[in-house]
């Protein structure tokens, strides 16, 4: 599965893949067909993404472990909390403006100026019951991602519940920014 992450958004190791596209695209060679075993291994043995560049992501990744991520079983869930950890997931206000200039970035819970991860998952009056639930204290920081990836799961699940019962991962719809 590939997961699209919009370009120079600070993503660690983003640009390089840009520059790498933009070189593939431009050569004179006839095209090679390549297994995805191949393609993986190439860039695991290319690319080093150094997440401590990124004061975020630094944050984010600070109590990273293998171990602690084998608990995260399913490709869905994996996917969700790289979108989680990252910033990038329709459920922030901040996410949507990134698509579109104009939209209000306020929390929609409890109207503090910029909905983002942070907000969302540290300060948010709305999400404080979920913290104390799933993390048994409401005074968390964005590195609890990474060192209970699995209550991460959880919380963000029933914090998406909870913000649209119906709908796990908000994408816009037709016609919708």
């Amino acid at each position: 599965m590939v997961q699209w992450i919009p370009g120079h958004k600070g993503i660690a190791g983003n640009e390089l893949a840009d520059q790498a596209a933009k070189e593939a695209a431009s050569l004179d060679e006839e095209p090679c067909p390549t297994s995805y075993a191949s393609a993986r291994a190439k860039i695991k043995a290319t690319i080093k993404d150094n997440m401590n560049s990124h004061e975020r992501m630094a944050i984010v990744y600070a109590k990273y472990s293998k171990k602690k991520e084998a608990e995260v079983k399913s490709r869905a869930d994996q996917v969700l909390l790289a979108r989680i950890r990252s910033g990038h997931h329709w459920a922030f206000e901040s996410y949507h403006k990134l698509v579109d200039r104009e939209h209000d970035t306020t929390c929609k819970e409890c109207k503090s100026e910029l909905h983002d991860l942070e907000h969302w998952l540290c300060q948010c009056p709305a999400t404080s019951e979920l913290r104390m639930r799933f993390f048994g204290t409401t005074d968390v920081s964005l590195d609890i991602l990474t060192e209970r990836p699995a209550d991460a799961i959880l919380f963000t699940r029933a914090a998406l519940g909870r913000a649209n019962s119906n709908v796990q991962d908000r994408r816009p719809t037709r016609g919708e920014p």
